[in-house]
């Protein structure tokens, strides 16, 4: 929990930049055995669809005029045949599409989820959960769409398409250079676009996440926004957001679609010119010696040649429209691709050494002029000291902003010092793996987080091979297992989200047990008892003083009773300690504690400052006269 004046930046490694075709070609590697399957089946289904064309022309050429109901019948089977083989390649070619895109978003998330969880504090106190949300859900289903869809089809559109150009120029080549003639017009259409297009899906998947982490937001918040009767200017802020939205997706669709009517207006045109031009052909010109044989053979063979072209050209243009309008597709897939990569490619700010220590600890810690800045930011702490040891209690005080979390999260080496030394038993708290070290301490924060679930499901959170009997005695030492046996299911009562059920004391000592079935060598506690009332408080110290037994504990705190016996007390103020000692001694000194903890004393002290500063300013007054 960030609970200092200084906000930290984006402090995180970024791995060397890979190019958007090395990070796809990274992303499809897994899967190309079982894309080129999807790619061949429909290769295959494209070449059976290049039969019926010619069925077709040989029934307006020959079986029609003749009266043939021998070629006719063949010809209607043949094309019956072609039509149910397409139905059950695309059924099966369907199935490996959808199996391949399963195991796509599967595994991205997967890979993504597991990344993001070894991720560094900073990496989620710099984004909200919205926003990683939508790049973990919403991002990565594009990615498989461009996997399994747009990029399929475009390999297959471009092999029909030659396909079909050399069948052209085989039959007529005249006729195929017309129908190349307007294919230009397509490509030409790209570049006036793509760039907009390109922009617009941009800010439109921007948005998007913008408004899943205003939402989650304010669902989690839900009793602060309802306590502020703030629900009609949320409703406005995210209808202000959401007409955003709306205005950039009706921009990118009036783009997408003016792309699509002018790539088909030009499919049109060519079709119409190529139809013009064989009419022309079969009518006057030498296409298949028409000009100079007369037999009613040669006449039926032009017929036939003039409808399969005509139909190949529609073909053509087919692809070629499909391969512009699927750049459309490909546009909001490479913004998903851009954006789960920039996290795929962070790095941990902590990392574990190559033989990192993998020990128990007694719980000797050490700071030794310990300096700490957050990234481009101003310095946190400076030259911070001191020593802590089994079965003391270190207090961190001091007004906000002072450094006191900071403090506690370089002890759970949520990050690393600019600079000194952390030592924990005599050893530098790099040279430990970090998942042994955090396995040997609890934390437990002001804001209890408990998860959807049941109480038993919280408390083996914090150590999930726990015994029942290990789980009911951290309730009990936590003064918890009595309001759980009262509970209408006991251990397995489900307590709901945040644990919304339950009250500030009930979930502050549920926090306790859970961190106390740990049995940790380090606590750290984080106004664990700052909004609790006095009788929940009470109980809540009971299970403390239990908690903190023979451990080395921190406490950062503002109340007078969860300091008073701490072993040792440091007073931070600007990243300095300016004062350390026990309470006893503290009270007595003329400082920062003793302003903050006697409020008579701060009160006659600020009285005296007044009246020395308005004597000063009097003297000055006199001096210049």
């Amino acid at each position: 929990m960030q609970t200092e004046a200084q906000e930290p930046q984006q402090n995180h490694h970024v791995v060397a930049r890979k190019t958007r075709f090395e990070q796809f070609l990274q992303l499809v590697k897994p899967y190309r055995w079982m894309l080129g399957q999807c790619l061949a089946v429909m290769l295959v289904m494209s070449a059976i669809a290049m039969v019926q064309p010619l069925l077709f022309a040989q029934i307006i050429g020959r079986a029609l005029p003749n009266q043939d109901i021998q070629l006719f019948t063949a010809c209607l089977l043949g094309m019956l045949v072609v039509l149910i083989a397409g139905e059950v390649l695309g059924l099966w070619n369907g199935h490996l599409l959808r199996l391949v895109a399963g195991r796509v978003i599967f595994d991205i998330r997967r890979k993504m989820y597991a990344h993001v969880q070894k991720l560094s504090l900073s990496f989620f106190e710099s984004r909200s959960p919205g926003e990683i949300n939508s790049r973990l859900m919403g991002d990565t289903a594009s990615l498989a769409n461009l996997v399994t869809g747009t990029v399929l089809r475009t390999i297959e559109s471009i092999f029909r398409a030659l396909f079909i150009l050399g069948l052209l120029f085989y039959m007529d080549w005249r006729i195929a250079l017309i129908a190349l003639a307007v294919t230009p017009l397509h490509f030409l259409s790209y570049f006036v676009f793509e760039r907009r297009l390109s922009h617009e899906s941009f800010k439109a998947t921007e948005k998007n996440s913008q408004i899943n982490g205003k939402t989650n937001e304010v669902f989690d918040a839900a009793k602060v926004v309802k306590g502020y009767s703030a629900e009609s200017r949320e409703v406005k802020t995210l209808v202000a957001q959401l007409r955003e939205g709306y205005e950039i997706q009706l921009r990118s669709g009036w783009l997408t679609n003016s792309w699509g009517a002018f790539t088909n207006s030009v499919s049109h045109i060519g079709s119409l010119i190529v139809m013009v031009s064989c009419g022309l052909v079969v009518m006057w010109l030498d296409l298949t010696g028409l000009s100079t044989a007369q037999s009613k053979e040669e006449i039926q063979q032009g017929v036939v040649n003039f409808s399969a072209m005509i139909a190949y050209v529609g073909m053509l243009y087919a692809p070629i429209s499909q391969l512009i309008n699927v750049v459309g597709q490909i546009i909001p897939a490479r913004v998903g691709l851009m954006r789960v990569y920039e996290i795929l490619d962070l790095e941990q700010d902590v990392v574990d050494k190559p033989e990192a220590l993998h020990r128990r600890i007694k719980g000797d810690v050490e700071f030794d002029n310990v300096c700490f800045a957050y990234p481009m930011d101003k310095q946190v702490l400076s030259d911070i000291s001191f020593t802590a040891s089994p079965g003391q209690v270190i207090a961190l005080v001091g007004p906000s902003g002072a450094g006191k979390t900071t403090i506690a999260n370089l002890i759970a080496r949520f990050y690393e010092p600019t600079s000194g030394e952390i030592n924990i038993d005599g050893i530098d708290i790099k040279d430990y793996a970090v998942h042994s070290l955090r396995n040997q301490m609890s934390l437990v924060l002001q804001e209890t987080y408990l998860f959807r679930g049941t109480v038993r499901e919280n408390l083996l959170y914090g150590k999930p091979d726990a015994s029942h009997e290990e789980v009911v005695n951290a309730a009990s030492l936590a003064n918890a297992n009595e309001f759980i046996q009262a509970l209408p299911y006991g251990y397995d009562t489900i307590i709901g989200a945040h644990g919304a059920r339950l009250s500030g004391g009930q979930r502050q000592r549920l926090a306790i047990a859970r961190a106390l079935i740990r049995d940790p060598r380090l606590l750290i506690l984080d106004e664990a008892t700052s909004a609790l009332d006095t009788a929940s408080e009470m109980k809540v110290q009971e299970a403390l003083a239990t908690l903190m037994s023979n451990r080395t504990t921190f406490i950062i705190a503002h109340r007078l009773s969860t300091i008073r016996d701490a072993s040792q007390i440091l007073v931070l103020d600007n990243g300095h300690i300016v004062q350390r000692g026990t309470y006893d001694a503290l009270i007595e000194e003329e400082g920062l504690f003793r302003k903050l903890y006697d409020p008579i004393w701060a009160r006659e002290r600020e009285k005296q400052e007044e009246e020395e500063l308005k004597r000063l300013s009097e003297e000055l007054k006199a001096g210049a006269v």
